[in-house]
């Protein structure tokens, strides 16, 4: 009922009793049967296959179809939604007006929320039972009661500070994905969406993203003096160190190590016949035999370790010991660090600069050195990042250290060996090839690049760099990326968009099959990742699937296996930057 008229949908339009104007599918008229002599009866409706109705705040008729939404005001059609303006589907079910006017469009393919001119879309089991909505009601409280064709769902409001949404992930790190000897990562989920029942699991980034959780509690304690974040910090850098000690070598770092009496790990020691080989060799030349010796036993027994040790990791490990070293370490503990840092980065000299694992050869991905960078054509793509790499553990290494043999090498790469021109392009993103991991591993890298060289025409080199980097990924709105690039440049980033971010991230880190691909306003293209169906724009964290930074941000599918709620990922990607930005004076502090 609008100003006394009682408006019904139908199947063949818009009615309305009583009524003396133009609203609908032809005219509005004084009874139902009049409606049949009307004329132009398609003229001001975008179909007139009714579905819903709902009436806001400011006296304005919704009405939804098959082809979309009509906006009446007086009488007269003001607007209309489309999959155009944005409307994620025209399968719609139901239309409802909440207490702060926003509309809640129930659809075949999930929930959308309309607030003037911006739009949100709920669907998967992250938010829902079923993608199919029937209808949405309120209570006193605020509260959506959504009926779907499989159950309720009922959607909460709970307001949150940034910093009272850390605490929340705070815990959830530390509920889970700690575990022995102080690892972070994922776990799995027996039970689809219990987090009550839990159990660890491994990967192979166990050692970096460790290190990152490193980092964000160090500018935690930093930022708070929460001697609870100075503990965590201490307990993640002894984990790290483990990574190292446990191979009982002079400097090799594991990727990850788990109690000897686990039998199921990601990936299980195998041997291969000469036909599988023959197969791995051919999709990548770079697949190395490990002869059933992925995992080693350590001395004690106690440990499986993993070997095949990648750069990603060891950019992970030396960008979270000078965080470490500069925000929590005592004397004491510096002079542990740089002992640490140093043995490593000698191991990796030692090695020609390469990570040579206990087989006497380069790991598969752990290659620095000018030999294959340059003269290589099967690491010309890593030609640029790994030179940044290698510069930057040295860079680390020798301000903990002070030892300035470090320096030496640092100007013998750039100069001898040309590094500083490979720098200048640290990755070469093409119609062909484009990788977000490049992107997450670089931004660990030129922290230390800036922060501790002195050097004006090394800086300025570096900054050359550190441009070229940002540039493509600019536009994705990263708060990782985006405020390790404003804290050494004077580039403007997009602030909004990262806010934006931080606060739309779901606090549900279930991995849910998220499947956006029936959505009606998206376009589907093959870039920036090539071959990969994604996305054309960025959409808001809640719609996509869990993400990582060194993940594609534009894919918009995530179904199969674990990800049927039966793993849920660490928030690490998100507390790591919130508590950089804070630390750096980019996000204010609550008041």
């Amino acid at each position: 009922m609008v100003d006394g008229v009682l408006y019904m949908a139908s199947w063949t339009g818009l009615y309305s009793l009583p009524g003396s104007y133009n609203t609908s599918a032809g005219a509005v008229v004084n009874d139902l049967n009049s409606y049949n002599k009307s004329k132009n009866s398609y003229d001001q409706l975008l179909s007139r296959n009714m579905q819903g109705m709902a009436v806001d705040h400011k006296g304005r008729l919704w009405v939804g179809s098959r082809a979309g939404i009509d906006v009446f005001k007086n009488g007269k059609r003001i607007k209309s939604l489309t999959p155009k303006e944005g409307l994620p589907s025209t399968d719609i079910r139901s239309l409802s007006v909440d207490a702060d006017g926003k509309i809640w469009i129930g659809t075949g393919k999930g929930l959308a929320r309309y607030d003037e001119g911006k739009w949100s879309f709920l669907h998967s089991l992250r938010w829902l039972p079923d993608n199919e909505v029937h209808d949405v009601s309120f209570d006193s409280e605020g509260s959506a009661w959504v009926a779907t064709r499989n159950g309720l769902s009922v959607i909460k409001k709970r307001k949150m500070t940034l910093e009272s949404k850390a605490a929340f992930f705070q815990k959830l790190v530390r509920d889970r994905h700690v575990r022995p000897p102080g690892l972070v990562e994922r776990c799995a989920l027996p039970e689809p969406g219990n987090l009550e029942k839990h159990e660890p699991m491994d990967t192979d980034n166990d050692g970096s993203f460790t290190g990152l959780y490193l980092a964000s509690e160090c500018y935690r304690y930093a930022v708070t003096g929460s001697e609870e974040a100075k503990a965590h910090a201490i307990e993640a850098y002894r984990a790290m160190e483990f990574l190292q000690t446990v191979t009982d070598t002079p400097g090799f770092v594991a990727r990850t190590v788990v109690p000897s009496a686990w039998n199921e790990m990601a990936d299980e020691n195998r041997t291969f016949t000469p036909q599988q080989e023959a197969d791995n060799l051919v999709r990548g030349s770079r697949w190395k035999n490990m002869n059933n010796n992925l995992w080693r036993k350590s001395s004690d027994g106690k440990w499986l370790w993993k070997g095949d040790t990648s750069s990603d990791e060891m950019t992970g490990h030396f960008f979270a010991y000078h965080v470490y070293y500069d925000l929590v370490a005592d004397e004491k503990e510096k002079k542990r660090v740089a002992k640490h840092i140093a043995k490593i980065m000698d191991y990796i000299i030692d090695g020609g600069y390469d990570l040579i694992d206990i087989d006497g050869k380069a790991t598969r991905w752990g290659v620095w050195s000018p030999e294959k960078l340059n003269n290589d054509p099967d690491w010309w793509l890593e030609k640029g990042i790994n030179s940044v790499e290698i510069l930057s553990y040295l860079t680390a290494t020798w301000h903990c250290t002070k030892d300035e043999k470090y320096q030496k090498e640092i100007e013998k790469l750039l100069t001898k060996h040309n590094y500083a021109e490979n720098i200048l392009t640290p990755m070469h993103p093409g119609n062909d090839y484009f990788t977000y991991i490049g992107y997450d591993l670089l931004s660990f890298t030129y922290p230390a690049l800036f922060k501790y060289e002195k050097d004006p025409a090394r800086l300025a080199l570096y900054r050359k760099s550190l441009e070229t980097w940002f540039a493509p990924i600019k536009k994705d709105g990263s708060p990782m990326y985006s405020f390790f690039y404003k804290r050494f440049s004077d580039g403007k980033i997009q602030i909004d968009d990262c806010m934006f971010l931080l606060r739309d991230v779901p606090l549900d880190m279930v991995q849910w099959t998220v499947d956006n691909s029936k959505r009606e306003d998206i376009k589907i293209v093959h870039r920036p990742v090539e071959n990969r169906f994604q996305s054309e724009r960025l959409l808001p964290a809640s719609e996509r699937p869990i993400f990582r930074w060194d993940r594609n941000v534009y894919r918009f599918t995530q179904v199969g296996g674990l990800f049927k709620g039966k793993m849920e990922g660490s928030s690490v990607f998100w507390l790591l930057p919130y508590w950089m930005g804070r630390y750096e004076g980019i996000i204010a502090a609550p008041e």
